[in-house]
């Protein structure tokens, strides 16, 4: 078992990890152009303009789905992770199931 908190996920994706995934995917530049534009923009707020340097837009509509993407590529390592944690097909009996058998 893995434990780990994402609750801070939307605001920390790097951009250019989540585009260099999307990229592997999707091969119509100028739709991910699009894509890295709508990460790139920024928020007002009292009249000043900030940029965003990670993490998805908040409350826009394509924020899940590329956070969805990002934790999508986490699943796939982690199980990379497990197939090379895992040897064998079942577990070794024990010497006390050996007596009892």
């Amino acid at each position: 078992m893995i434990e780990g908190d994402l609750s801070k996920c939307f605001d920390t994706i790097d951009h250019n990890i989540l585009m260099n995934f999307i990229e592997k995917k999707i091969l119509d530049r100028q739709f991910t152009r699009l894509i890295r534009q709508s990460l790139n923009t920024g928020y007002m707020e009292f009249k000043t303009i900030h940029q965003n340097i990670a993490g998805t837009p908040q409350g826009s509509i394509i924020s899940p789905m590329l956070a969805n993407i990002f934790l999508h590529e986490l699943d796939l390592f982690v199980n990379s992770l497990k197939d090379a944690f895992d040897k064998g097909t079942r577990a070794r009996n024990t010497q006390k199931y050996n007596q009892l058998s």
